[in-house]
């Protein structure tokens, strides 16, 4: 898609079988099979999905081979790549470095590799944006580590780094149990960005607007309450829809995915691919599946522009 730009995808979740394969062979790491069309199965979710446990599972494998900094570097630069070769011109890539230290590598590590890659492959390709850390709910994550990925965010803001994120099972935890990290996030200015209303209810929306998100990762359930819809649009606060991974997890059915909706109602909405592997797709893919026209096109890149967390080169949309 020529001068696409993605606000909602994540790393992990955008881990090529082919990637994955020359990753696991440096690194000594075994995996299920050593055929990248085999191994893709094992990547990517089904099309419905019993429950989000049963989406979440196609992360173990990439989880495992980005525990290594240098792999963590080699996956940044090839989805810019890709990303950059299929005509995007901005992106935002979200991963979480707490979650990458099992292998003995420490936030921090993860962090330099990642800032480092994206910045020198944003040049070498020509792809604007930067890079999302997440904080992670439900215990994932103790509140200390989630507060070290907010700090780091702060270190590198600018530097690679252009917001923060806090993502994870909705059902678990509310994000004001988090407001330490993005009070931390805050008074770095920081932008925020927050997953909320995919699994959970128009609560946890709120919660999140309430430590100063500026978009919501998701977002889709606001529907159910008429005066969130509203406040939201009034707010001007942006929706980072994702249509494939919602009908994968059964947050929504191709009848019910609200984002035509939502832009009557004058909510700044935007369509991005969450997990480009996982969910076995692209920007033109999501595009294309929903049958988007021109003009909606043109509303939706014009809404992701401004919602960026960066600068975003004004370039035609074609």
């Amino acid at each position: 898609m020529l001068g696409g730009i993605d606000l909602h995808l994540h790393l992990d979740g955008s881990v090529t079988a082919e990637d994955a394969i020359f990753l696991a062979e440096r690194s000594g790491i075994a995996l299920p099979a050593h055929n990248a069309d085999v191994l893709r199965g094992y990547l990517t979710a089904p099309k419905r999905c019993a429950d989000l446990k049963e989406y979440l599972g196609s992360f173990e494998i990439p989880l495992k081979l980005l525990e290594r900094p240098e792999n963590v570097a080699y996956s940044t630069r090839s989805l810019v790549k890709r990303l950059a070769k299929s005509g995007m011109r901005y992106a935002e890539i979200r991963f979480a470095p707490g979650l990458l230290t099992a292998g003995g590598a420490s936030q921090r590590e993860v962090a330099v590799a990642a800032c480092e890659a994206f910045v020198a492959a944003k040049e070498e390709f020509g792809l604007e944006g930067g890079l999302i850390f997440c904080a992670m709910r439900a215990g994932a994550l103790t509140p200390r580590e989630n507060e070290e990925t907010a700090r780091l965010s702060a270190e590198f803001l600018g530097k690679g780094v252009v917001g923060i994120d806090l993502a994870g099972d909705e059902a678990k935890d509310s994000p004001l149990d988090h407001a330490r990290v993005f009070a931390i996030a805050r008074e770095s200015g920081v932008p925020i960005t927050i997953h909320a209303g995919e699994a959970g209810g128009s609560d946890k929306i709120r919660a999140a607007m309430a430590l100063g998100a500026r978009r919501i990762g998701h977002g889709v359930r606001c529907v159910e309450d008429a005066s969130l819809v509203e406040e939201i649009a009034e707010k001007g606060i942006t929706l980072e829809t994702c249509y494939t991974s919602n009908l994968n997890t059964g947050v929504c059915t191709d009848k019910t995915f609200p984002l035509r909706a939502l832009m009557r109602r004058g909510v700044l909405v935007t369509l991005n691919t969450d997990n480009m592997t996982v969910s076995d797709t692209d920007l033109a893919t999501e595009y294309a599946r929903l049958g988007i026209t021109e003009e909606e096109k043109s509303v939706l890149l014009g809404n992701a522009e401004k919602a960026a967390f960066a600068a975003v080169t004004s370039l035609a949309i074609r």
